[in-house]
């Protein structure tokens, strides 16, 4: 099962919503998806458990032993560093950072990206990070 890791430390940088987004594209594609959220909140499992059943399905998961075919995408807490980050690291192939543009959240999330390239499974390619923009607004510079 594919296995898509959205983080960043920073509380309020989208992660919840990024990770919400992605699960109803995938599952709108077609893709068997799954929802773990690891996240204290459960906002989540919040939006999931109102989504309209006539969407196409994307099934709550609670805790990361699914095994089979289609994707997991994974909504993790704020402040997710360390031995935590190294653990889940270690089961994904895919981290997606979401940022906000703002001075604050660059700092915050600069030291986490540093950290991430110090996992072994980052290091050695086994592990793609991508970062998205979150809360853009085109008529500005960021």
């Amino acid at each position: 099962m594919k296995t898509i890791l959205i983080a960043n430390p920073k509380g309020g940088a989208g992660k919840t919503t990024l990770t919400t987004n992605l699960a109803g594209y995938l599952a709108a594609r077609g893709e068997t998806v799954f929802l773990w959220d690891l996240d204290r909140q459960k906002s989540a499992l919040h939006w999931l458990s109102t989504r309209s059943a006539d969407l196409p399905p994307i099934q709550r998961l609670d805790s990361g032993r699914q095994k089979g075919e289609g994707v997991l995408v994974l909504d993790s807490p704020a402040g997710l560093h360390g031995d935590k980050l190294n653990d889940l690291i270690k089961r994904v192939e895919q981290v997606i950072v979401p940022i906000v543009p703002s001075s604050f959240d660059l700092a915050a999330t600069r030291v986490f990206l540093d950290e991430l390239l110090e996992e072994k499974a980052v290091r050695k390619g086994k592990t793609f990070v991508a970062i998205v923009g979150m809360r853009v607004d085109a008529r500005t510079r960021a």
